[in-house]
């Protein structure tokens, strides 16, 4: 199966497993918003 490209916003993002997943497939994000300090620090690890 060919990835197809495509771009995506992360609201929401918590820990990034979705924006793992769709980078995976061929996406990039172009945004990502959190408001948990907490899951902040664990996504830009």
């Amino acid at each position: 199966m060919k990835n197809k490209e495509f771009t995506f916003i992360d609201l929401f993002a918590g820990i990034g497993g979705i924006r793992l997943g769709f980078e995976h497939v061929g996406g990039k994000c172009v945004f990502s918003s959190e408001w948990d300090a907490d899951a902040c620090k664990t996504y830009v690890l």
